[in-house]
């Protein structure tokens, strides 16, 4: 499962990630544009970013990070929303975001500890279950959505 957190940058030099996640994120308009931009379907926010990258990544090459400065008012835009909609809403893009990246035989370990990882999650955060509810919801009505425009 991605986790959004990364470790600070050692070195002042560029470092190569695996993706990046952030308010401070420069993308060639190219290919932003090719790749369509931040996908709306994970409105109305959190992960859009770390799924750009990704697919960033696996069309035009690897993923740099440079040190800089920048200031992210963090939350301003979404503040007026309840906390626990806010927890559901990055855990249910956490989950797509994940998804998405899954290839072959890693769905098969994926699906042998999704159940553990569910019941740990209702003991320790209920947000991560309804999360999961959610994205599953959010699946089926993206699978829904593609045959129907077909």
């Amino acid at each position: 499962m991605l986790e959004a957190r990364q470790e600070a940058l050692a070195g002042a030099g560029p470092a190569e990630v695996p993706y990046l996640c952030g308010a401070a994120l420069a993308v060639r308009r190219a290919d932003f544009e090719r790749l369509g931009g931040f996908d709306e379907r994970l409105a109305p926010y959190y992960w859009e970013d770390v799924d750009l990258s990704l697919r960033l990544r696996e069309s035009v090459g690897p993923t740099v990070a440079v040190t800089a400065t920048a200031e992210h008012r963090h939350g301003v835009t979404i503040a007026r929303e309840p906390e626990w909609r806010r927890r559901v809403v990055y855990e249910r893009n956490r989950w797509l975001v994940s998804w998405r990246q899954l290839r072959g035989a890693r769905w098969f370990g994926h699906l042998g500890w999704l159940p553990l990882r569910a019941a740990a999650s209702l003991l320790r955060d209920r947000a991560v279950v309804a999360g999961l509810f959610a994205a599953l919801w959010r699946a089926l009505a993206w699978r829904s959505d593609g045959a129907a425009r077909r």
